[in-house]
Protein backbone atom coordinates (compact mmCIF):
# COMPACT_ATOMS: atom_id res chain seq x y z
CA UNK A 1 0.00 0.00 0.00
CA UNK A 2 2.53 2.88 -1.20
CA UNK A 3 1.36 6.49 -1.77
CA UNK A 4 4.01 7.98 -2.97
CA UNK A 5 2.76 11.74 -1.22
CA UNK A 6 5.34 13.28 1.03
CA UNK A 7 6.97 10.04 1.47
CA UNK A 8 4.36 8.61 3.18
CA UNK A 9 3.13 4.62 3.05
CA UNK A 10 -0.11 3.14 4.13
CA UNK A 11 0.50 -0.77 5.19
CA UNK A 12 -0.88 -3.25 7.43
CA UNK A 13 -0.76 -2.90 11.16
CA UNK A 14 1.31 -5.28 13.24
CA UNK A 15 0.41 -6.91 16.00
CA UNK A 16 3.79 -6.02 17.83
CA UNK A 17 3.14 -2.49 17.26
CA UNK A 18 0.29 -2.66 18.96
CA UNK A 19 1.47 -0.74 22.28
CA UNK A 20 3.25 1.79 20.24
CA UNK A 21 -0.27 2.85 18.59
CA UNK A 22 -2.31 2.84 21.47
CA UNK A 23 0.44 5.41 23.07
CA UNK A 24 0.05 7.64 19.21
CA UNK A 25 -3.90 7.62 19.74
CA UNK A 26 -3.93 8.99 23.28
CA UNK A 27 -1.02 11.46 22.58
CA UNK A 28 -3.45 12.83 19.17
CA UNK A 29 -6.73 12.48 21.85
CA UNK A 30 -5.26 14.91 24.60
CA UNK A 31 -4.17 17.39 21.54
CA UNK A 32 -8.08 18.60 21.82
CA UNK A 33 -7.07 19.84 25.01
CA UNK A 34 -9.03 17.26 27.69
CA UNK A 35 -7.90 16.70 31.12
CA UNK A 36 -6.52 13.75 32.26
CA UNK A 37 -9.28 12.15 34.10
CA UNK A 38 -11.31 12.15 30.86
CA UNK A 39 -8.40 10.98 29.35
CA UNK A 40 -7.91 8.21 31.81
CA UNK A 41 -11.30 7.60 31.40
CA UNK A 42 -10.74 7.14 27.69
CA UNK A 43 -7.97 4.94 27.84
CA UNK A 44 -9.65 1.26 27.93
CA UNK A 45 -11.84 2.07 24.67
CA UNK A 46 -9.17 3.37 22.77
CA UNK A 47 -6.55 1.01 23.28
CA UNK A 48 -5.45 -1.23 20.75
CA UNK A 49 -4.79 -4.84 21.93
CA UNK A 50 -2.21 -7.06 19.80
CA UNK A 51 -4.72 -9.90 19.12
CA UNK A 52 -7.04 -7.48 17.57
CA UNK A 53 -4.56 -5.94 15.28
CA UNK A 54 -5.69 -7.79 12.51
CA UNK A 55 -9.22 -8.51 13.00
CA UNK A 56 -9.82 -4.32 13.33
CA UNK A 57 -8.11 -4.21 9.90
CA UNK A 58 -5.43 -1.58 11.54
CA UNK A 59 -3.70 0.24 8.59
CA UNK A 60 -0.83 2.65 10.04
CA UNK A 61 0.76 5.33 8.14
CA UNK A 62 4.60 5.76 8.11
CA UNK A 63 7.79 7.97 6.97
CA UNK A 64 11.31 6.62 7.35
CA UNK A 65 10.19 3.77 9.61
CA UNK A 66 8.11 6.85 12.21
CA UNK A 67 4.21 5.66 12.83
CA UNK A 68 2.42 8.77 12.02
CA UNK A 69 -1.54 8.05 12.34
CA UNK A 70 -3.42 4.72 12.76
CA UNK A 71 -6.62 3.95 11.38
CA UNK A 72 -9.76 0.87 11.74
CA UNK A 73 -12.51 -0.69 9.87
CA UNK A 74 -14.69 -2.68 12.43
CA UNK A 75 -17.60 -4.63 11.50
CA UNK A 76 -18.95 -7.35 8.89
CA UNK A 77 -20.72 -6.48 5.38
CA UNK A 78 -23.05 -4.70 4.46
CA UNK A 79 -22.19 -2.34 7.56
CA UNK A 80 -18.87 -0.99 8.45
CA UNK A 81 -17.87 1.79 11.20
CA UNK A 82 -14.32 3.75 11.76
CA UNK A 83 -13.38 2.47 14.92
CA UNK A 84 -10.46 4.64 14.64
CA UNK A 85 -8.63 7.37 13.29
CA UNK A 86 -5.51 9.23 14.50
CA UNK A 87 -2.30 10.96 13.57
CA UNK A 88 0.65 12.33 15.59
CA UNK A 89 -0.14 15.41 16.72
CA UNK A 90 2.59 17.51 15.08
CA UNK A 91 1.44 16.25 11.23
CA UNK A 92 -2.49 17.48 12.33
CA UNK A 93 -3.30 18.91 8.79
CA UNK A 94 -0.19 17.95 6.73
CA UNK A 95 -3.21 15.32 5.06
CA UNK A 96 -2.24 12.00 6.93
CA UNK A 97 -5.49 11.74 8.37
CA UNK A 98 -6.93 12.32 4.63
CA UNK A 99 -4.26 9.34 3.51
CA UNK A 100 -5.60 7.23 6.30
CA UNK A 101 -9.60 8.18 5.37
CA UNK A 102 -9.22 6.82 1.83
CA UNK A 103 -7.48 4.01 2.49
CA UNK A 104 -10.30 3.22 4.90
CA UNK A 105 -13.06 3.62 2.47
CA UNK A 106 -11.14 2.00 -0.15
CA UNK A 107 -10.63 -1.32 2.01
CA UNK A 108 -14.28 -0.84 3.03
CA UNK A 109 -15.18 -0.97 -0.60
CA UNK A 110 -13.28 -4.45 -0.94
CA UNK A 111 -14.70 -5.66 1.50
CA UNK A 112 -17.84 -5.18 0.45
CA UNK A 113 -19.12 -2.69 3.08
CA UNK A 114 -22.46 -0.49 1.92
CA UNK A 115 -21.72 2.12 4.06
CA UNK A 116 -19.24 3.22 7.12
CA UNK A 117 -20.61 4.91 10.15
CA UNK A 118 -17.98 7.30 11.97
CA UNK A 119 -18.50 8.42 15.57
CA UNK A 120 -16.82 10.99 15.36
CA UNK A 121 -14.58 13.06 18.30
CA UNK A 122 -17.05 16.45 18.34
CA UNK A 123 -13.60 18.33 17.33
CA UNK A 124 -13.22 16.28 14.60
CA UNK A 125 -16.45 16.90 13.05
CA UNK A 126 -14.73 19.09 10.19
CA UNK A 127 -12.64 17.07 9.34
CA UNK A 128 -15.14 14.67 8.51
CA UNK A 129 -17.53 16.66 6.43
CA UNK A 130 -14.52 18.14 4.84
CA UNK A 131 -13.65 14.75 3.29
CA UNK A 132 -17.69 14.30 1.91
CA UNK A 133 -18.93 12.19 5.13
CA UNK A 134 -22.58 13.38 5.50
CA UNK A 135 -23.87 14.21 9.16
CA UNK A 136 -27.01 12.49 10.45
CA UNK A 137 -27.35 15.43 12.85
CA UNK A 138 -27.26 18.48 9.95
CA UNK A 139 -26.86 22.11 10.89
CA UNK A 140 -24.50 21.32 14.13
CA UNK A 141 -21.18 23.02 13.77
CA UNK A 142 -19.23 20.18 15.07
CA UNK A 143 -15.33 21.28 15.71
CA UNK A 144 -16.06 24.19 17.74
CA UNK A 145 -18.10 23.68 20.46
CA UNK A 146 -17.65 20.02 21.64
CA UNK A 147 -16.99 19.58 24.98
CA UNK A 148 -15.91 16.36 26.86
CA UNK A 149 -19.49 14.92 27.61
CA UNK A 150 -21.18 16.33 24.46
CA UNK A 151 -23.21 12.96 22.24
CA UNK A 152 -20.38 12.32 19.46
CA UNK A 153 -21.54 13.51 16.35
CA UNK A 154 -22.26 10.76 13.76
CA UNK A 155 -21.54 10.47 10.20
CA UNK A 156 -21.90 8.28 7.61
CA UNK A 157 -19.65 7.86 4.22
CA UNK A 158 -20.01 5.74 1.48
CA UNK A 159 -16.99 3.23 0.31
CA UNK A 160 -15.09 3.41 -2.94
CA UNK A 161 -15.81 0.79 -5.25
CA UNK A 162 -12.92 -1.34 -6.67
CA UNK A 163 -12.39 -0.41 -10.19
CA UNK A 164 -14.35 -2.50 -12.57
CA UNK A 165 -12.66 -4.31 -14.71
CA UNK A 166 -14.44 -2.89 -17.92
CA UNK A 167 -12.60 0.20 -16.98
CA UNK A 168 -9.45 -1.33 -16.44
CA UNK A 169 -9.80 -2.31 -20.02
CA UNK A 170 -10.72 1.03 -21.27
CA UNK A 171 -8.34 2.81 -19.86
CA UNK A 172 -5.12 0.21 -18.74
CA UNK A 173 -5.06 1.29 -15.64
CA UNK A 174 -3.68 4.88 -16.69
CA UNK A 175 -4.89 8.74 -15.73
CA UNK A 176 -7.38 9.67 -18.58
CA UNK A 177 -8.00 12.52 -20.26
CA UNK A 178 -12.25 12.11 -20.97
CA UNK A 179 -13.93 13.86 -23.76
CA UNK A 180 -17.78 14.39 -23.51
CA UNK A 181 -18.02 14.52 -27.42
CA UNK A 182 -21.59 12.53 -27.58
CA UNK A 183 -23.09 14.99 -29.98
CA UNK A 184 -20.52 14.61 -32.09
CA UNK A 185 -20.35 10.83 -32.49
CA UNK A 186 -24.31 10.73 -32.55
CA UNK A 187 -23.94 13.11 -35.93
CA UNK A 188 -21.88 10.50 -37.82
CA UNK A 189 -25.05 8.39 -37.91
CA UNK A 190 -27.80 10.76 -37.82
CA UNK A 191 -26.53 12.98 -40.94
CA UNK A 192 -27.00 16.37 -38.47
CA UNK A 193 -24.15 18.35 -38.58
CA UNK A 194 -23.28 20.70 -35.40
CA UNK A 195 -26.08 19.35 -33.38
CA UNK A 196 -26.58 20.36 -29.86
CA UNK A 197 -28.46 17.21 -28.77
CA UNK A 198 -27.71 15.35 -26.31
CA UNK A 199 -25.95 18.35 -24.55
CA UNK A 200 -25.69 17.13 -20.60
CA UNK A 201 -25.74 13.56 -21.94
CA UNK A 202 -22.51 14.28 -22.22
CA UNK A 203 -21.13 14.19 -18.54
CA UNK A 204 -21.62 10.62 -18.67
CA UNK A 205 -18.05 11.08 -20.38
CA UNK A 206 -17.10 11.02 -16.72
CA UNK A 207 -17.82 7.50 -16.19
CA UNK A 208 -15.65 6.38 -18.72
CA UNK A 209 -12.67 5.61 -16.07
CA UNK A 210 -12.47 6.00 -12.53
CA UNK A 211 -9.15 7.89 -12.32
CA UNK A 212 -9.37 10.61 -14.80
CA UNK A 213 -6.97 13.60 -14.85
CA UNK A 214 -9.19 16.08 -16.68
CA UNK A 215 -12.90 15.65 -17.91
CA UNK A 216 -13.66 18.22 -20.79
CA UNK A 217 -17.44 18.72 -21.26
CA UNK A 218 -19.02 20.58 -24.02
CA UNK A 219 -22.03 22.65 -22.11
CA UNK A 220 -20.99 24.10 -19.05
CA UNK A 221 -22.04 21.70 -15.44
CA UNK A 222 -22.52 23.51 -12.15
CA UNK A 223 -19.78 23.26 -9.39
CA UNK A 224 -22.89 21.34 -7.03
CA UNK A 225 -22.49 18.47 -9.96
CA UNK A 226 -18.76 18.48 -10.01
CA UNK A 227 -18.79 18.12 -6.31
CA UNK A 228 -20.97 15.40 -6.18
CA UNK A 229 -19.75 13.15 -8.69
CA UNK A 230 -16.01 13.47 -7.26
CA UNK A 231 -17.70 12.52 -4.12
CA UNK A 232 -19.56 9.25 -5.31
CA UNK A 233 -16.64 7.96 -7.43
CA UNK A 234 -13.90 8.55 -4.99
CA UNK A 235 -11.97 11.14 -7.12
CA UNK A 236 -8.89 12.64 -5.54
CA UNK A 237 -8.51 16.52 -5.78
CA UNK A 238 -6.53 16.84 -8.88
CA UNK A 239 -9.10 15.83 -11.09
CA UNK A 240 -9.67 19.36 -13.52
CA UNK A 241 -12.76 19.78 -14.66
CA UNK A 242 -13.41 22.02 -18.33
CA UNK A 243 -17.41 22.59 -19.29
CA UNK A 244 -18.81 24.48 -21.82
CA UNK A 245 -16.58 24.13 -24.11
CA UNK A 246 -18.51 23.47 -27.06
CA UNK A 247 -22.49 24.94 -26.96
CA UNK A 248 -22.71 23.82 -30.31
CA UNK A 249 -21.87 20.40 -29.71
CA UNK A 250 -18.49 20.00 -32.25
CA UNK A 251 -15.77 19.06 -29.43
CA UNK A 252 -13.26 18.22 -31.65
CA UNK A 253 -13.19 21.49 -33.52
CA UNK A 254 -13.27 23.24 -30.20
CA UNK A 255 -10.33 21.87 -28.47
CA UNK A 256 -8.46 22.25 -32.28
CA UNK A 257 -9.62 25.76 -31.49
CA UNK A 258 -7.54 26.24 -27.97
CA UNK A 259 -3.90 25.78 -29.12
CA UNK A 260 -2.86 25.55 -25.30
CA UNK A 261 -5.24 23.20 -24.34
CA UNK A 262 -4.39 20.91 -27.36
CA UNK A 263 -1.23 21.21 -26.60
CA UNK A 264 -1.77 19.60 -23.20
CA UNK A 265 -3.97 16.79 -23.66
CA UNK A 266 -1.39 15.52 -27.01
CA UNK A 267 1.34 16.21 -25.02
CA UNK A 268 0.23 14.84 -21.80
CA UNK A 269 1.28 11.29 -20.34
CA UNK A 270 -2.61 10.71 -20.18
CA UNK A 271 -4.88 8.41 -22.17
CA UNK A 272 -7.13 10.80 -24.42
CA UNK A 273 -10.64 8.96 -23.93
CA UNK A 274 -13.25 10.70 -25.97
CA UNK A 275 -16.56 9.20 -25.93
CA UNK A 276 -17.01 7.83 -29.28
CA UNK A 277 -14.23 7.73 -32.31
CA UNK A 278 -14.99 10.50 -35.24
CA UNK A 279 -13.46 11.46 -37.91
CA UNK A 280 -13.31 15.57 -36.30
CA UNK A 281 -11.00 13.64 -33.17
CA UNK A 282 -8.71 11.93 -35.50
CA UNK A 283 -7.25 15.49 -36.02
CA UNK A 284 -6.41 14.84 -32.26
CA UNK A 285 -5.18 11.45 -31.47
CA UNK A 286 -5.30 9.38 -34.21
CA UNK A 287 -6.98 5.75 -33.71
CA UNK A 288 -5.37 2.75 -34.88
CA UNK A 289 -5.96 1.52 -38.25
CA UNK A 290 -9.61 -0.01 -39.11
CA UNK A 291 -11.56 1.73 -35.83
CA UNK A 292 -13.30 3.93 -37.51
CA UNK A 293 -14.71 2.05 -39.93
CA UNK A 294 -15.28 -0.62 -37.08
CA UNK A 295 -17.45 2.45 -35.66
CA UNK A 296 -19.55 2.76 -38.59
CA UNK A 297 -20.06 -1.02 -39.01
CA UNK A 298 -21.01 -1.73 -35.07
CA UNK A 299 -22.88 1.54 -34.10
CA UNK A 300 -26.11 -1.00 -35.39
CA UNK A 301 -27.06 -3.23 -32.58
CA UNK A 302 -27.92 -5.79 -35.00
CA UNK A 303 -24.67 -5.72 -36.15
CA UNK A 304 -22.83 -5.50 -33.15
CA UNK A 305 -24.46 -8.39 -31.67
CA UNK A 306 -23.15 -10.60 -34.55
CA UNK A 307 -19.90 -9.01 -33.28
CA UNK A 308 -19.97 -10.33 -30.13
CA UNK A 309 -21.14 -13.76 -31.48
CA UNK A 310 -17.67 -13.97 -33.45
CA UNK A 311 -15.28 -12.63 -30.49
CA UNK A 312 -17.24 -15.28 -27.82
CA UNK A 313 -15.42 -18.67 -28.55
CA UNK A 314 -12.42 -15.88 -27.73
CA UNK A 315 -13.44 -14.19 -24.44
CA UNK A 316 -15.41 -17.19 -22.33
CA UNK A 317 -15.95 -14.61 -19.28
CA UNK A 318 -17.91 -12.57 -21.26
CA UNK A 319 -21.33 -13.13 -21.35
CA UNK A 320 -24.44 -11.76 -23.80
CA UNK A 321 -27.85 -11.26 -23.87
CA UNK A 322 -29.86 -13.28 -26.17
CA UNK A 323 -30.57 -12.78 -29.41
CA UNK A 324 -32.98 -9.97 -30.37
CA UNK A 325 -36.34 -11.05 -32.08
CA UNK A 326 -35.75 -10.38 -36.01
CA UNK A 327 -35.90 -6.95 -37.30
CA UNK A 328 -35.62 -5.43 -33.75
CA UNK A 329 -32.72 -3.95 -32.00
CA UNK A 330 -33.63 -4.95 -28.20
CA UNK A 331 -34.69 -8.21 -26.61
CA UNK A 332 -38.01 -8.78 -25.26
CA UNK A 333 -36.96 -11.60 -22.43
CA UNK A 334 -38.00 -9.62 -18.94
CA UNK A 335 -34.88 -11.01 -17.74
CA UNK A 336 -32.92 -9.44 -20.04
CA UNK A 337 -33.11 -5.95 -19.01
CA UNK A 338 -31.73 -6.26 -15.09
CA UNK A 339 -29.90 -9.23 -15.56
CA UNK A 340 -26.49 -9.10 -14.28
CA UNK A 341 -23.81 -11.69 -14.69
CA UNK A 342 -20.70 -12.64 -12.66
CA UNK A 343 -16.80 -13.13 -14.77
CA UNK A 344 -15.94 -16.26 -14.09
CA UNK A 345 -12.28 -15.45 -13.01
CA UNK A 346 -13.08 -12.65 -10.75
CA UNK A 347 -16.77 -12.70 -9.81
CA UNK A 348 -16.68 -9.09 -10.57
CA UNK A 349 -20.63 -7.80 -11.58
CA UNK A 350 -21.64 -6.95 -14.98
CA UNK A 351 -24.20 -5.39 -16.39
CA UNK A 352 -26.07 -7.79 -18.82
CA UNK A 353 -28.84 -7.63 -21.99
CA UNK A 354 -28.03 -4.46 -24.38
CA UNK A 355 -26.32 -2.92 -21.88
CA UNK A 356 -23.66 -5.28 -21.86
CA UNK A 357 -23.49 -5.36 -25.58
CA UNK A 358 -22.68 -1.84 -25.84
CA UNK A 359 -20.68 -1.69 -22.65
CA UNK A 360 -18.29 -4.79 -24.39
CA UNK A 361 -18.47 -2.68 -27.79
CA UNK A 362 -17.43 0.30 -26.24
CA UNK A 363 -14.14 -1.71 -24.73
CA UNK A 364 -13.82 -2.87 -27.79
CA UNK A 365 -14.05 -0.20 -29.55
CA UNK A 366 -12.37 2.57 -27.32
CA UNK A 367 -8.99 0.85 -26.24
CA UNK A 368 -5.78 1.12 -28.18
CA UNK A 369 -4.86 -1.84 -27.04
CA UNK A 370 -6.06 -4.50 -29.38
CA UNK A 371 -4.91 -8.48 -30.09
CA UNK A 372 -3.73 -9.64 -33.46
CA UNK A 373 -6.85 -11.30 -33.68
CA UNK A 374 -8.94 -8.78 -33.07
CA UNK A 375 -7.54 -6.66 -35.64
CA UNK A 376 -8.40 -9.81 -37.96
CA UNK A 377 -11.61 -9.54 -37.29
Amino acid sequence: MMRPDGGIRLRAARPGEAGVLSDLVMRSKASWGYDEAFLAACRNELRIAPEDVIARRTVVAERDGSLLGVATLEGEPPHGELGLLFVEPRVIGTGVGRLLWQEVLAQAGQVGFAQVTIRSDPHAGGFYLAMGAEPTQPGRSWGTDGEPGDALPVFLAWPIRPEPSWSVAWSGGRRTVQVGNVAEFNSQFTGTRGSVEPDHYSCLATFCGSSPAMVLLPHAVGDWWLREVAAVLGWDDQVECLTGLAPGGRMSTAIQNRPELLARIVAGEELVLPWGRTPAFEAIVPAPPGVLAAVGRYESKARANALFRALAPDHPVHTRCCTPPSGSSTCNAPECSAKTVATASSGTPRVGGQAAQQLELLTVLGTTQFTAADRQR
